[in-house]
């Protein structure tokens, strides 16, 4: 038979109760020594606080305190503890501290978003939504061996205010009961979109290796900004941007492959031979841009479409065309 120690009336004052956040602070003076027990059982025992106490570590000292709280022993406690219970003990420390809290688990707050996400999402479907909670810092805890079973409740959305209002159901093992905890916050409408990894400068050309997809708020992203890959193929910057800017269809410009009076290429293609001369470009131009361009060896100015880097290219009725009108 299990024996309840004798405990003095004030251990209930110096056996502390409080929630999951850290209850101990560093003391101003002293060194504290600091053990933290978590057990999976109903009781705490002499041995869960005191070592090597031999036949008595099995006598019940409390019950372990609900999942999620913690109970505190400080050296008063251990100390009414041991002189009640004939325990030869003394303390390290006037600083020594014993924190006893039950194995548990939680619905925890990233949970709890996943799961207002996924029932927003029914009544905005095809739409991303970033869900923040009013309280961030809300859990519900459990013990560990119990089944974890949740759902939401009465799910309201402004989406004016973008804003949210349900009810989290967190049931109880054995029980009829449950925890049904009102949760509020935001659920902003979100669009991925294109930044830059780093800085560019005007003419630089931009690729799928300049930036990352980040997931922003709609109305931050604007109604121009990049949000597909293909928008910025062949591209090139107008003006100084800084890593971590949102790119916007405004920030581009087909990449130059022809920059005015360097050398270029031109091709005339047939269907049974291509000829290619050499032409001096009289402006810039970009993939499938007509440009003028004039032949260095005839001194005839024709127009020419970009095809490539430094390369355009004209087709033999247009080029009759010219020489004929010449």
């Amino acid at each position: 038979m299990t024996r309840t120690p004798k405990l003095l009336p004030l251990l209930a004052v110096c056996s502390v109760l409080c929630m999951t956040a850290p209850c101990i602070a560093a003391a101003t003076s002293g060194e504290v020594f600091l053990r933290e027990v978590v057990l999976d059982k109903a009781n705490i025992t002499l041995g869960d606080l005191f070592p090597n106490v031999g036949d008595k570590a099995g006598m019940v000292v409390a019950a372990v305190p609900a999942p999620g709280q913690k109970t505190v022993y400080d050296v008063t406690a251990l100390n009414q503890i041991a002189h009640s219970n004939d325990l030869e003990w003394k303390p390290q420390s006037t600083y020594e501290r014993v924190v006893v809290s039950q194995a548990s688990q939680s619905v925890t707050p990233s949970m709890i978003k996943e799961l207002v996400a996924a029932e927003l999402v029914k009544k905005a479907p095809s739409k991303d939504m970033d869900v923040v909670l009013d309280n961030q810092s809300l859990e519900v805890f459990r013990a560990k061996n119990e089944a974890l079973s949740y759902h939401l409740t009465e799910l309201k959305y402004d989406p004016l205010k973008s804003r949210f209002e349900t009810n989290l159901v967190v049931d109880k093992a054995g029980s009829t009961d449950a925890d049904v905890v009102k949760v509020t916050g935001r659920a902003i409408l979100t669009v991925q979109v294109a930044m830059l990894t780093h800085s560019v400068a005007p003419g630089d050309i931009i690729s799928e290796r300049d930036i990352e997809w980040t997931r922003v708020p709609v109305d931050k992203a604007g109604v121009d900004a990049v949000t597909q890959g293909s928008r910025i193929a062949n591209s090139e910057s107008r003006r100084s941007l800084n890593a971590g800017a949102v790119l916007r269809m405004q920030d581009l410009r087909g990449a130059r492959l022809v920059t005015k009076g360097t050398l270029i290429t031109i091709s005339v293609e047939t269907a049974n031979m291509t000829l290619n001369a050499q032409g001096r470009a009289m402006s810039d131009g970009a993939l499938g841009d007509t440009v003028q361009v004039i032949n260095t060896q005839s001194n005839r100015a024709i127009d020419a479409v970009v095809v490539g880097s430094g390369k355009v290219s004209v087709t033999p009725h247009e080029l009759s065309a010219k020489m004929a009108a010449k």
